[in-house]
């Protein structure tokens, strides 16, 4: 791959475009996709998060380094601007130079979060919410012990 593999970016000279969620609120859905759905049962579960918060920040501070030395080239996009405004996606088509056929507005509206979640039917989008995880003790008492500073640079504040 021209900008590494995931998980692990590297500058090629191509432009990049990556999007980052809240660590925590990742995490704790990938454990919980694990546990819950995948059925996986063999998960060292405080490991699991720890491990995976330690490549979460080895990720991001890639992209970070990347974005220093090539500004316009790297395009950060955070989950919780995505969803909080149409405005991201201007910003997205105004990096790849496009004029988007479909108003960002109107696609914006159409694809929200609860506009796709069936509420009577099991789904891998059961939590919406960067809040979930910060509701689940056995969590919380894991994610407490993990050095949240890490994150903060890049707007994600300890919440728990």
């Amino acid at each position: 791959c021209p900008n590494g593999i995931h998980g692990r970016p590297i500058y090629g000279g191509h432009p990049i475009i990556s999007l980052i969620r809240d660590p925590f609120a990742t995490v704790y859905s990938f454990v919980n996709l694990n546990i819950s759905h995948l059925k996986i049962k063999s998960i060292d579960y405080e490991k699991f998060i720890i491990q995976n918060l330690v490549e979460y920040s080895l990720f991001y501070t890639s992209l970070l380094e990347i974005s220093k030395e090539h500004p316009s080239n790297l395009l950060l996009i955070t989950y919780e601007n995505l969803v909080s405004s149409p405005e991201t996606l201007n910003t997205l088509a105004e990096f790849i130079n496009q004029s988007p056929k479909l108003r960002p507005d109107f696609v914006f509206d159409q694809v929200k979060y609860d506009n796709l979640v069936n509420p009577h039917k099991k789904s891998f989008f059961k939590f919406g919410s960067n809040a979930a995880g910060r509701k689940d003790e056995r969590f919380c008492a894991v994610v407490k012990q993990y050095d949240k500073t890490r994150f903060t640079k890049f707007g994600y504040e300890d919440i728990f």
